[in-house]
């Protein structure tokens, strides 16, 4: 990860913290219109994109910061507590979400910090692809697998919108109308921190998978 003393990583952190202020300004604003009238639609969607910029600042804040060793983190007590961190969401938007993981609690070698972004983006990447479609359908499922981890995100969208898996894990690209297209490159980037693969594709019968292998972790803390 980068070293705070570096130069490049100073300039990150500046600027993390410069665009906090004006975003706090933003948020409150829409807040105190929210529920006001007509245009309450306008600002409950403000918000919701102030949410994702704060979580792309705190991912990137975090960067700048030395965080140790890769640590045992286990993966399923996260997901569930993810999961129902947005449920307010899913209920908005009509999205069933099923969970179906392999037992024990799915102790992987990533720090939490990590493992959480990860989650908070696949889940929202897959909610953004079945918003607004008939029956929409998110599933989560955790295999075991020889030394390793594989968690699947799959959704009932309409699959990759033509672009490859390599496009979607370039920043900035999105198949989406809206989103900053940059939550699957943090996810690849994350999974890469923690020696881990990540793939996407898209379903014969609809909808798009996402597929993360994270090595398990052995030992109470793993160092990298």
């Amino acid at each position: 990860m980068s070293d705070a003393r570096d130069p490049r990583a100073m300039a990150l952190a500046t600027l993390v913290h410069e665009l906090r202020q004006p975003l706090f300004v933003v948020k409150a604003t829409a807040q105190l219109g929210r529920g006001a009238g007509p245009d309450d639609a306008r600002f409950a969607q403000i918000l919701e994109q102030v949410g994702h910029i704060e979580a792309l600042l705190q991912h990137y804040g975090d960067a700048v910061v030395e965080r140790g060793p890769l640590q045992r983190c286990a993966l399923h007590p996260l997901i569930r507590q993810v999961a129902g961190e947005l449920e307010p969401r899913l209920v908005a938007a009509g999205v069933r979400l099923d969970l179906s993981l392999a037992g024990g609690d799915g102790g992987v070698a990533m720090r939490p910090l990590a493992a959480r972004q990860l989650l908070h983006n696949l889940l929202l990447n897959a909610v953004d692809a079945v918003e607004g479609l008939h029956d929409p359908r998110v599933e989560v499922r955790t295999e075991a697998l020889e030394g390793a981890l594989l968690l699947s995100v799959r959704d009932s969208g309409p699959g990759l919108g033509g672009l490859s898996e390599a496009e979607l894990f370039a920043p900035f690209a999105t198949s989406k109308s809206t989103g900053t297209g940059l939550g699957l490159h943090i996810a690849h980037q994350l999974v890469s921190d923690a020696g881990g693969s990540v793939s996407l594709s898209s379903e014969e019968h609809g909808g798009a998978l996402a597929e993360v292998r994270l090595p398990l972790a052995d030992a109470p803390d793993q160092k990298r």
